[in-house]
């Protein structure tokens, strides 16, 4: 009895989590019963994938000013050297994660070569059908990084973002001689005649174009550049941080209602997904050695956080991984790093304790720049191909591999399969064939849950160290920071006029009253106001709250 009454507390108090792991189960069992007895067409498919598409719809409408506003009044409510001290710490964390992600990557690759499992997939004509089309330079790609941070439109960044292409440029046009018939009476002749044509080339032109997509890199660094500004201009940011505010708290409301939506939508999302694979047993049978290498590697980097955070916090990781298990569901669920950002916040506030202020700063900078996952994916991934192909890598190409992998993931929106774009970029780097691309694209849609779960619990592991390092005097900052505002507000009270608020009747009674007052008592002095107590300065907080409250 009192098991079962243990157990419908814990639901209860744990309704949306429960609700998140069951849509989970039911997604992928409905997924493989409906492709075990049943044989949807592609109109069927998209019917079962809608309610999971309006999903991610609805993170991409809200993680826009959810970013923005989330990062300006987190940024603009700190002080300048607390701000300093918490960002460089997070981006050392987030880059030292990155990297060591990478090299264990790197080192289970070189010393377990699964590549020689599979070398008879670039033969099999199903799996080697990848059009890479024409990939650009690595240099390309970090040009294309810094002008994507510094957005020429921050509007069109909430829907577009900048990237370099290459494509054939004609060689322009030549003048090509042809023969025209002419009837003349009964004669016919031939005319030559001369036309300009294209002639089409063989070079390939850069050229930098706009591509559909949220520019998250623009966003950030434009909401972060106004935050620092208006923390500097203290008071005065004062006008526009109210609002601000208020507008924090709507978009947490919305944000709350489509979380409360996701365990409806995951059931659908997941099974579309299943169904959508051509052939999952082919599939798990063909990739199953290196798809189990894959998520080994993923494991190992969720074991680096959890081993990292508890070395830096002496604070047991357990409980940070229960802390976020809404937040690891919904990742596995939506693949989405950005989609995920709400519910991270929430996770860690809730659970963990951590400062708003933190968790506005951190989650959505790491959502943008922390790509462990994704990193160390591109680096094995990248190693496997190249391994198919019987190519034995040296030790440059190895350390090219280790510096393009973070930048390209550096570079990826956080949305679904984007490390398919950015592998492109590290193949290119180290001259291996980019047909092998397509022995991994049907196994990418479960590795894109597990190193999303990890770019996203790295977010959290951040926040939460973070929180350890400096929550407690950013607490004391806001509080002094609350009493000074308090007691000038106070202030301005006490040295505002009085509005009369009686009427000229009441007035006219007053002043007859007050004279005959006058003539009875004659030229009596007014009574001197009683003087308040004065304290001697304060000591501390504490001493400061009670000199307040006796006054």
């Amino acid at each position: 009895m009192k098991t079962s009454s243990a157990l419908c507390h814990f639901i209860k108090n744990n309704l949306l989590l429960v609700s998140t792991f069951a849509a989970v189960l039911l997604g992928i069992s409905a997924g493989l019963l409906v492709k075990e007895f049943f044989t949807p067409n592609a109109e069927a498919i998209r019917l079962i994938s809608f309610p999971g598409e309006m999903l991610l719809q609805m993170f991409k409408m809200i993680v826009v000013p959810l970013l923005t506003v989330a990062l300006i009044v987190g940024v603009g409510s700190m002080d300048r050297d607390e701000m300093g001290h918490i960002g460089g710490t997070a981006v050392a964390v987030f880059g030292g994660t990155t990297i060591a992600s990478v090299l264990i990557g790197l080192l289970i690759m070189i010393a377990v070569h699964p590549g020689d499992q599979h070398s008879g997939l670039l033969a099999d004509p199903n799996l080697n059908n990848y059009d890479g089309g024409h990939p650009i330079d690595p240099w390309d790609s970090i040009l294309d990084l810094i002008r994507n941070a510094f957005t020429d439109n921050i509007v069109d960044s909430a829907s577009r973002l900048q990237a370099t292409v290459k494509n054939k440029a004609g060689r322009g046009k030549e003048m090509t001689k042809y023969w025209v018939k002419v009837e003349d009476g009964n004669r016919t002749r031939f005319e030559e005649r001369e036309m300009l044509t294209d002639v089409p080339g063989t070079e390939l032109k850069k050229t930098v174009v706009k591509k559909d997509g949220s520019n998250v890199l623009g966003l950030v660094t434009f909401a972060l550049t106004l935050g620092i500004i208006m923390s500097s201009m203290g008071e005065e940011a004062e006008p526009l941080m109210k609002p601000l505010r208020v507008l924090d708290k709507a978009v947490a409301t919305v944000v709350t209602l489509i979380v409360w939506y996701s365990p409806i939508a995951i059931v659908f999302l997941i099974a579309g997904q299943l169904i959508q694979v051509d052939d999952l047993g082919r599939t798990f049978k063909q990739m199953g050695y290196y798809l189990g290498i894959a998520t080994m590697c993923q494991i190992l980097v969720f074991v680096l956080q959890n081993t990292l955070f508890m070395v830096l916090t002496g604070t047991n990781p357990f409980k940070l991984v229960h802390s976020q298990l809404k937040a690891i569901a919904i990742a596995f669920a939506t693949a989405s790093s950005t989609g995920t950002i709400p519910v991270n916040m929430e996770c860690i506030e809730k659970n963990m304790g951590v400062n708003k202020q933190i968790s506005q700063v951190i989650i959505p900078v790491g959502a943008t720049i922390n790509m462990n996952g994704t990193a160390m994916h591109i680096a094995v991934s990248c190693m496997f191909i190249a391994q198919l192909n019987g190519m034995t890598l040296g030790f440059s190409q190895w350390i090219m591999i280790a510096v393009t992998s973070p930048l390209a993931a550096l570079g990826a929106a956080g949305i679904p399969a984007v490390s398919l774009v950015t592998m492109t970029i590290v193949l290119t780097a180290i001259d291996v064939p980019l047909a092998g691309i397509s022995v991994v694209i049907p196994i990418d849609w479960i590795l894109d849950r597990f190193r999303t779960v990890n770019n996203t619990y790295g977010d959290a592991m951040v926040a939460c160290l973070i929180q350890h390092y400096f929550g407690k005097k950013l607490a004391e900052g806001d509080s002094e920071r609350q009493l000074e505002s308090q007691s000038q507000d106070r202030d301005s009270t006490k040295s505002a006029p009085a509005t009369p608020t009686h009427t000229t009747r009441e007035v006219v009674s007053h002043d007859t009253q007050s004279h005959k007052s006058q003539d009875h008592h004659g030229d009596t002095p007014p009574r001197p106001e009683t003087p308040r107590s004065l304290h001697k300065p304060a000591k501390n907080l504490t001493e400061y709250l009670n000199n307040m409250n006796q006054e």
